[in-house]
Protein backbone atom coordinates (compact mmCIF):
# COMPACT_ATOMS: atom_id res chain seq x y z
CA UNK A 1 0.00 0.00 0.00
CA UNK A 2 1.48 3.71 -1.06
CA UNK A 3 0.34 6.33 0.28
CA UNK A 4 1.07 9.30 -1.63
CA UNK A 5 0.47 13.44 -0.77
CA UNK A 6 -2.11 14.90 -3.34
CA UNK A 7 -3.95 18.02 -3.83
CA UNK A 8 -7.47 17.83 -2.20
CA UNK A 9 -9.09 19.62 -5.11
CA UNK A 10 -7.64 16.33 -7.31
CA UNK A 11 -10.27 13.83 -4.47
CA UNK A 12 -13.56 13.77 -5.84
CA UNK A 13 -16.64 12.76 -3.31
CA UNK A 14 -18.71 9.86 -4.25
CA UNK A 15 -21.68 11.29 -4.91
CA UNK A 16 -23.91 8.38 -4.17
CA UNK A 17 -21.93 7.71 -0.90
CA UNK A 18 -25.08 5.87 1.03
CA UNK A 19 -23.61 6.39 4.63
CA UNK A 20 -24.97 10.24 6.06
CA UNK A 21 -24.09 10.31 9.15
CA UNK A 22 -21.06 12.16 8.46
CA UNK A 23 -19.35 13.51 12.28
CA UNK A 24 -17.01 15.96 10.61
CA UNK A 25 -16.48 18.00 13.61
CA UNK A 26 -15.57 15.20 15.82
CA UNK A 27 -13.32 13.90 13.15
CA UNK A 28 -11.64 17.69 12.56
CA UNK A 29 -11.20 17.46 16.03
CA UNK A 30 -9.43 14.21 15.97
CA UNK A 31 -6.75 15.16 12.76
CA UNK A 32 -6.45 18.27 14.78
CA UNK A 33 -5.15 16.75 17.52
CA UNK A 34 -3.28 13.87 16.27
CA UNK A 35 -2.42 14.65 12.29
CA UNK A 36 -4.14 12.98 9.60
CA UNK A 37 -3.34 9.15 10.39
CA UNK A 38 -5.63 7.39 8.53
CA UNK A 39 -5.43 8.04 4.50
CA UNK A 40 -8.20 8.43 2.18
CA UNK A 41 -8.93 5.40 -0.37
CA UNK A 42 -9.59 6.64 -4.20
CA UNK A 43 -10.34 4.79 -7.44
CA UNK A 44 -8.00 5.14 -10.05
CA UNK A 45 -10.03 8.32 -11.54
CA UNK A 46 -10.15 9.92 -7.50
CA UNK A 47 -12.98 9.28 -6.68
CA UNK A 48 -13.40 8.60 -2.65
CA UNK A 49 -14.44 4.65 -1.76
CA UNK A 50 -13.37 5.22 2.00
CA UNK A 51 -12.31 8.47 4.06
CA UNK A 52 -15.58 10.72 3.17
CA UNK A 53 -15.61 12.44 6.53
CA UNK A 54 -12.26 12.29 6.93
CA UNK A 55 -12.22 14.46 3.40
CA UNK A 56 -15.01 16.76 4.73
CA UNK A 57 -12.76 16.97 7.56
CA UNK A 58 -9.61 18.37 5.71
CA UNK A 59 -11.56 20.71 3.89
CA UNK A 60 -12.94 22.23 7.35
CA UNK A 61 -9.55 22.27 8.80
CA UNK A 62 -8.39 23.94 5.35
CA UNK A 63 -5.87 21.19 4.73
CA UNK A 64 -4.19 21.68 1.27
CA UNK A 65 -2.79 18.49 0.69
CA UNK A 66 -4.47 14.76 2.23
CA UNK A 67 -2.88 11.55 2.28
CA UNK A 68 -4.32 8.76 -0.26
CA UNK A 69 -4.23 5.56 -1.31
CA UNK A 70 -5.22 4.53 -5.05
CA UNK A 71 -6.93 1.22 -4.86
CA UNK A 72 -7.12 -0.77 -7.94
CA UNK A 73 -10.63 -2.02 -7.46
CA UNK A 74 -13.01 -2.79 -10.22
CA UNK A 75 -16.08 -0.49 -9.77
CA UNK A 76 -17.94 -3.70 -8.18
CA UNK A 77 -15.38 -4.35 -5.58
CA UNK A 78 -15.11 -0.36 -5.13
CA UNK A 79 -18.81 -0.39 -4.31
CA UNK A 80 -18.97 -3.63 -1.79
CA UNK A 81 -15.77 -2.00 -0.15
CA UNK A 82 -17.53 1.19 0.75
CA UNK A 83 -20.28 -0.27 2.04
CA UNK A 84 -18.68 -2.61 4.15
CA UNK A 85 -16.04 -0.81 5.69
CA UNK A 86 -19.36 1.99 7.04
CA UNK A 87 -20.91 -0.86 8.15
CA UNK A 88 -18.25 -2.71 9.80
CA UNK A 89 -17.50 0.47 11.89
CA UNK A 90 -20.83 0.54 13.02
CA UNK A 91 -20.81 -3.05 14.03
CA UNK A 92 -17.59 -2.07 16.22
CA UNK A 93 -17.60 -4.08 19.31
CA UNK A 94 -15.54 -3.15 22.25
CA UNK A 95 -14.13 -5.35 25.43
CA UNK A 96 -15.15 -2.75 28.00
CA UNK A 97 -12.75 -3.91 30.70
CA UNK A 98 -9.76 -3.28 28.46
CA UNK A 99 -11.48 -0.21 27.10
CA UNK A 100 -11.85 1.67 30.36
CA UNK A 101 -8.26 0.63 31.21
CA UNK A 102 -7.47 2.92 27.86
CA UNK A 103 -9.56 5.68 29.05
CA UNK A 104 -8.55 5.89 32.34
CA UNK A 105 -4.40 5.89 31.42
CA UNK A 106 -6.16 9.09 28.97
CA UNK A 107 -7.40 10.45 31.75
CA UNK A 108 -4.63 10.34 34.25
CA UNK A 109 -2.52 12.75 31.18
CA UNK A 110 -5.28 14.88 31.30
CA UNK A 111 -6.55 14.44 27.92
CA UNK A 112 -9.26 15.83 26.34
CA UNK A 113 -11.68 12.54 26.21
CA UNK A 114 -14.60 14.54 23.79
CA UNK A 115 -11.74 14.14 21.01
CA UNK A 116 -12.09 10.10 20.89
CA UNK A 117 -15.91 10.87 20.34
CA UNK A 118 -18.01 8.49 23.05
CA UNK A 119 -21.17 10.32 24.18
CA UNK A 120 -22.03 10.97 27.61
CA UNK A 121 -23.70 7.83 27.92
CA UNK A 122 -20.97 5.33 26.67
CA UNK A 123 -18.31 6.96 29.24
CA UNK A 124 -20.90 6.24 31.83
CA UNK A 125 -20.65 2.89 31.16
CA UNK A 126 -17.48 2.67 31.29
CA UNK A 127 -17.75 4.20 34.93
CA UNK A 128 -16.21 7.32 33.81
CA UNK A 129 -18.55 10.26 34.86
CA UNK A 130 -17.46 13.24 32.49
CA UNK A 131 -19.42 15.72 34.87
CA UNK A 132 -17.37 16.83 37.61
CA UNK A 133 -20.38 18.32 39.82
CA UNK A 134 -21.30 14.66 39.75
CA UNK A 135 -18.29 13.16 41.46
CA UNK A 136 -17.81 12.61 45.30
CA UNK A 137 -17.02 15.71 47.32
CA UNK A 138 -13.82 15.35 49.76
CA UNK A 139 -16.32 14.50 52.94
CA UNK A 140 -17.36 11.07 51.20
CA UNK A 141 -15.64 8.02 51.78
CA UNK A 142 -13.25 6.98 49.36
CA UNK A 143 -12.24 3.42 49.28
CA UNK A 144 -10.50 0.87 47.07
CA UNK A 145 -9.91 -2.67 47.33
CA UNK A 146 -7.77 -4.15 49.89
CA UNK A 147 -5.57 -5.79 47.22
CA UNK A 148 -1.71 -5.58 47.82
CA UNK A 149 -1.28 -3.48 44.89
CA UNK A 150 -2.48 0.44 44.79
CA UNK A 151 -2.03 1.48 41.43
CA UNK A 152 -1.50 5.59 41.71
CA UNK A 153 -1.99 5.97 37.95
CA UNK A 154 -5.53 4.67 37.72
CA UNK A 155 -8.00 7.70 36.69
CA UNK A 156 -10.20 7.48 39.75
CA UNK A 157 -6.72 8.19 41.96
CA UNK A 158 -5.87 11.02 40.24
CA UNK A 159 -9.36 12.45 40.22
CA UNK A 160 -9.03 12.10 43.99
CA UNK A 161 -5.62 13.40 44.00
CA UNK A 162 -6.91 16.37 42.42
CA UNK A 163 -9.82 17.01 44.77
CA UNK A 164 -7.07 16.80 47.35
CA UNK A 165 -5.03 19.31 46.10
CA UNK A 166 -7.67 21.63 45.10
CA UNK A 167 -8.83 22.11 48.63
CA UNK A 168 -5.50 24.06 48.96
CA UNK A 169 -3.08 21.08 50.06
CA UNK A 170 0.30 21.75 49.32
CA UNK A 171 3.07 20.13 50.91
CA UNK A 172 5.85 21.33 49.00
CA UNK A 173 5.46 24.55 50.85
CA UNK A 174 8.32 24.91 53.10
CA UNK A 175 10.96 22.37 51.30
CA UNK A 176 13.57 23.41 49.85
CA UNK A 177 13.59 23.04 46.29
CA UNK A 178 16.63 20.92 45.56
CA UNK A 179 14.70 18.05 47.90
CA UNK A 180 15.23 14.71 45.26
CA UNK A 181 11.84 13.78 44.17
CA UNK A 182 12.28 10.28 45.58
CA UNK A 183 9.74 9.46 48.42
CA UNK A 184 6.58 8.54 47.92
CA UNK A 185 5.63 11.34 45.18
CA UNK A 186 2.97 13.37 44.27
CA UNK A 187 4.53 16.38 42.33
CA UNK A 188 2.20 19.56 42.35
CA UNK A 189 4.44 22.10 40.71
CA UNK A 190 7.65 22.08 42.85
CA UNK A 191 10.29 19.53 42.59
CA UNK A 192 10.24 18.88 46.15
CA UNK A 193 8.88 15.21 47.21
CA UNK A 194 5.64 14.84 49.18
CA UNK A 195 3.58 12.46 50.54
CA UNK A 196 0.49 11.03 48.03
CA UNK A 197 -2.73 12.14 49.41
CA UNK A 198 -4.76 9.36 48.74
CA UNK A 199 -2.31 6.99 50.19
CA UNK A 200 -2.78 8.61 53.20
CA UNK A 201 -6.43 8.72 53.22
CA UNK A 202 -6.28 5.25 52.40
CA UNK A 203 -3.99 3.99 55.05
CA UNK A 204 -5.78 6.12 57.60
CA UNK A 205 -9.14 4.75 57.03
CA UNK A 206 -7.93 0.83 56.94
CA UNK A 207 -6.03 0.82 59.96
CA UNK A 208 -7.91 3.26 62.36
CA UNK A 209 -10.84 4.84 63.93
CA UNK A 210 -12.54 8.30 63.83
CA UNK A 211 -10.95 10.24 67.06
CA UNK A 212 -7.92 8.10 67.14
CA UNK A 213 -4.57 9.68 67.66
CA UNK A 214 -2.38 9.15 64.85
CA UNK A 215 1.92 9.37 65.55
CA UNK A 216 4.29 10.85 62.63
CA UNK A 217 7.76 10.44 64.18
CA UNK A 218 8.99 12.14 60.80
CA UNK A 219 6.62 14.47 59.92
CA UNK A 220 7.86 16.54 56.80
CA UNK A 221 5.30 18.32 54.78
CA UNK A 222 1.33 18.63 55.67
CA UNK A 223 -0.18 15.78 54.07
CA UNK A 224 -0.16 14.03 56.46
CA UNK A 225 -1.24 15.85 59.77
CA UNK A 226 -4.20 17.82 56.84
CA UNK A 227 -5.42 14.35 55.53
CA UNK A 228 -5.76 13.14 59.44
CA UNK A 229 -7.83 16.18 60.74
CA UNK A 230 -10.51 16.21 57.45
CA UNK A 231 -10.81 12.04 57.96
CA UNK A 232 -11.83 13.40 61.93
CA UNK A 233 -8.32 11.82 63.74
CA UNK A 234 -5.99 13.44 66.31
CA UNK A 235 -3.00 14.12 63.94
CA UNK A 236 0.79 14.65 66.08
CA UNK A 237 4.14 14.87 63.69
CA UNK A 238 7.15 15.72 64.20
CA UNK A 239 9.83 17.65 62.49
CA UNK A 240 13.51 18.60 63.07
CA UNK A 241 12.41 21.99 60.88
CA UNK A 242 10.84 24.46 62.77
CA UNK A 243 10.81 26.36 58.91
CA UNK A 244 8.74 23.14 57.70
CA UNK A 245 6.21 23.09 60.60
CA UNK A 246 5.68 26.78 60.29
CA UNK A 247 4.86 26.35 56.25
CA UNK A 248 2.67 23.61 57.54
CA UNK A 249 0.75 25.51 60.72
CA UNK A 250 -0.29 27.81 57.65
CA UNK A 251 -2.41 25.63 55.75
CA UNK A 252 -4.73 24.96 59.10
CA UNK A 253 -6.78 27.16 59.63
CA UNK A 254 -8.32 26.51 56.23
CA UNK A 255 -8.19 23.39 55.56
CA UNK A 256 -8.12 21.55 59.01
CA UNK A 257 -11.00 20.09 61.07
CA UNK A 258 -11.68 22.03 64.00
CA UNK A 259 -12.01 19.38 66.05
CA UNK A 260 -9.65 17.57 64.95
CA UNK A 261 -6.44 19.89 64.39
CA UNK A 262 -2.96 18.47 63.70
CA UNK A 263 -0.58 19.12 66.42
CA UNK A 264 3.46 19.07 64.74
CA UNK A 265 6.19 19.84 67.18
CA UNK A 266 9.57 21.05 66.50
CA UNK A 267 12.22 18.96 67.91
CA UNK A 268 14.27 15.80 67.16
CA UNK A 269 12.61 12.04 67.31
CA UNK A 270 15.42 10.62 68.78
CA UNK A 271 13.35 12.50 71.93
CA UNK A 272 9.87 11.27 70.80
CA UNK A 273 9.26 9.99 74.23
CA UNK A 274 9.92 13.61 75.72
CA UNK A 275 7.95 15.32 72.97
CA UNK A 276 4.72 13.26 72.82
CA UNK A 277 3.52 12.58 76.35
CA UNK A 278 0.41 10.74 74.94
CA UNK A 279 -0.56 7.18 73.69
CA UNK A 280 -0.66 6.54 69.68
CA UNK A 281 -3.40 4.18 68.82
CA UNK A 282 -1.76 4.59 64.87
CA UNK A 283 1.90 4.60 64.06
CA UNK A 284 1.98 6.50 59.97
CA UNK A 285 5.06 7.75 58.54
CA UNK A 286 7.66 7.97 55.56
CA UNK A 287 11.06 8.06 57.10
CA UNK A 288 14.49 10.20 55.31
CA UNK A 289 15.76 7.97 53.07
CA UNK A 290 19.30 9.12 54.70
CA UNK A 291 21.13 10.99 52.62
CA UNK A 292 19.39 11.04 49.24
CA UNK A 293 17.11 13.63 50.58
CA UNK A 294 18.74 16.73 52.54
CA UNK A 295 16.44 18.69 55.18
CA UNK A 296 18.11 20.72 57.14
CA UNK A 297 21.77 21.77 57.75
CA UNK A 298 21.56 20.09 61.76
CA UNK A 299 23.98 17.50 62.52
CA UNK A 300 22.04 15.81 64.00
CA UNK A 301 19.43 15.46 61.10
CA UNK A 302 19.44 12.01 59.90
CA UNK A 303 20.08 12.82 56.53
CA UNK A 304 23.55 13.96 57.43
CA UNK A 305 24.68 11.28 59.34
CA UNK A 306 26.79 8.41 57.34
CA UNK A 307 24.69 5.01 56.75
CA UNK A 308 25.82 3.16 59.85
CA UNK A 309 24.49 5.70 62.27
CA UNK A 310 21.63 6.57 60.55
CA UNK A 311 20.42 3.32 60.94
CA UNK A 312 21.58 3.72 64.97
CA UNK A 313 19.57 6.42 65.48
CA UNK A 314 16.65 5.15 63.36
CA UNK A 315 16.31 2.06 65.07
CA UNK A 316 16.38 4.13 68.35
CA UNK A 317 13.38 6.51 66.85
CA UNK A 318 11.01 3.41 65.93
CA UNK A 319 11.90 1.52 69.55
CA UNK A 320 10.46 4.51 70.95
CA UNK A 321 7.15 5.78 68.52
CA UNK A 322 6.47 1.46 68.99
CA UNK A 323 6.38 1.70 72.56
CA UNK A 324 3.89 4.92 72.61
CA UNK A 325 1.73 2.95 70.44
CA UNK A 326 -1.34 1.20 72.14
CA UNK A 327 -1.79 -2.33 72.05
CA UNK A 328 -4.15 -4.00 69.66
CA UNK A 329 -2.95 -1.20 66.98
CA UNK A 330 -0.93 -0.98 63.40
CA UNK A 331 2.21 1.00 62.35
CA UNK A 332 1.98 1.82 58.62
CA UNK A 333 5.27 2.57 57.05
CA UNK A 334 6.25 3.19 53.49
CA UNK A 335 9.36 3.11 52.33
CA UNK A 336 11.51 2.44 49.13
CA UNK A 337 14.70 -0.02 48.80
CA UNK A 338 18.36 2.61 48.37
CA UNK A 339 21.47 1.82 46.69
CA UNK A 340 24.79 3.07 47.30
CA UNK A 341 25.84 6.54 45.51
CA UNK A 342 29.34 4.79 45.01
CA UNK A 343 30.78 1.47 44.00
CA UNK A 344 28.97 -1.15 43.66
CA UNK A 345 25.44 0.59 43.35
CA UNK A 346 23.69 -2.44 45.29
CA UNK A 347 20.56 -1.95 47.76
CA UNK A 348 21.65 -1.14 51.08
CA UNK A 349 18.75 -3.52 52.61
CA UNK A 350 16.86 -0.49 53.93
CA UNK A 351 13.66 -1.93 53.89
CA UNK A 352 14.68 -5.55 55.49
CA UNK A 353 16.32 -3.10 58.15
CA UNK A 354 13.48 -1.41 58.66
CA UNK A 355 11.31 -4.39 59.50
CA UNK A 356 14.29 -6.30 61.38
CA UNK A 357 13.88 -2.64 63.72
CA UNK A 358 10.19 -3.03 63.85
CA UNK A 359 10.28 -6.58 64.83
CA UNK A 360 12.86 -6.24 67.62
CA UNK A 361 10.34 -3.13 69.34
CA UNK A 362 7.85 -6.20 69.64
CA UNK A 363 5.54 -6.32 66.84
CA UNK A 364 4.93 -8.46 64.30
CA UNK A 365 4.80 -7.48 60.62
CA UNK A 366 1.54 -8.01 59.35
CA UNK A 367 0.83 -6.43 55.44
CA UNK A 368 3.31 -5.22 53.23
CA UNK A 369 1.92 -3.39 50.01
CA UNK A 370 2.66 -1.86 46.53
CA UNK A 371 2.05 1.69 45.58
CA UNK A 372 2.91 1.67 41.86
CA UNK A 373 3.69 5.62 41.73
CA UNK A 374 3.49 7.93 38.30
CA UNK A 375 6.85 7.27 36.12
CA UNK A 376 7.00 10.46 34.69
CA UNK A 377 10.31 10.86 32.60
CA UNK A 378 11.79 7.30 33.95
CA UNK A 379 11.08 5.14 30.51
CA UNK A 380 13.74 8.05 28.90
CA UNK A 381 15.95 6.67 31.50
CA UNK A 382 15.49 3.04 32.38
CA UNK A 383 16.22 1.91 29.01
CA UNK A 384 19.67 3.72 28.96
CA UNK A 385 20.41 3.21 32.36
CA UNK A 386 19.39 -0.72 32.07
CA UNK A 387 21.97 -1.40 29.20
CA UNK A 388 24.70 0.03 31.09
CA UNK A 389 24.11 -1.64 34.50
CA UNK A 390 20.95 -4.33 34.37
CA UNK A 391 19.27 -1.49 36.90
CA UNK A 392 15.42 -1.58 36.87
CA UNK A 393 13.95 1.94 36.91
CA UNK A 394 12.20 2.20 39.95
CA UNK A 395 7.88 2.82 39.64
CA UNK A 396 6.76 1.67 43.21
CA UNK A 397 7.06 2.17 47.08
CA UNK A 398 6.87 -0.36 49.36
CA UNK A 399 3.75 0.04 52.28
CA UNK A 400 4.80 -2.17 55.25
CA UNK A 401 2.02 -2.91 58.03
CA UNK A 402 2.82 -4.25 61.71
CA UNK A 403 0.75 -4.93 64.46
CA UNK A 404 1.20 -4.42 67.63
CA UNK A 405 -0.86 -6.96 70.15
CA UNK A 406 -3.75 -9.22 69.32
CA UNK A 407 -5.02 -8.76 65.44
CA UNK A 408 -8.71 -9.82 66.78
CA UNK A 409 -8.89 -6.98 69.17
CA UNK A 410 -7.02 -4.84 66.68
CA UNK A 411 -9.71 -5.34 63.62
CA UNK A 412 -11.94 -4.94 66.62
CA UNK A 413 -11.71 -1.13 67.60
CA UNK A 414 -11.87 -0.47 63.65
CA UNK A 415 -15.39 -0.06 63.53
CA UNK A 416 -15.75 2.70 61.12
CA UNK A 417 -16.22 0.62 58.20
CA UNK A 418 -18.02 -2.38 57.15
CA UNK A 419 -16.51 -3.09 53.52
CA UNK A 420 -18.70 -4.74 50.95
CA UNK A 421 -18.49 -5.41 47.67
CA UNK A 422 -20.57 -2.33 46.74
CA UNK A 423 -17.44 0.07 48.32
CA UNK A 424 -16.09 -0.36 45.06
CA UNK A 425 -18.03 0.68 41.85
CA UNK A 426 -15.04 1.01 39.67
CA UNK A 427 -14.47 -2.47 39.91
CA UNK A 428 -18.18 -3.61 38.77
CA UNK A 429 -18.57 -5.18 35.63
Amino acid sequence: MKIELFNINKVVPYISNPRKNLNVDKVAGSIREFGFQQPIVVDESFTIIVGHTRFEAAKKLGLKKVPVVVAKLDETKAKAYRIADNRLGEDSDWDIPLLNVEIEALKYKDFDLDILGFDDEFLKKLKYEPDPSKRNNMMTDFIVPPFSVLDAKQGYWQDRKREWINLGLNSGEGRDEDLLNYSVVARIDKGTSIFDPVLCEILIKWFSAKKDIILDPFAGGSVRGIVSSICERNYIGIDISKEQIQANLKQVKTLCNDKHKPQWIVGNSLNIKELVKKKANMILSCPPYHDLEKYTDDKKDLSNLSYKEFCKQYEKIIKQACDLLEDDSFACWVVGEIRHKTGSGYYKNFISNTIKYFQKSGLSYYNEMVLLTAIGSLPLRAGQLFRASRKIGKAHQNILIFLKGDIKKAVGKLNNYDIKDTDYPQYES
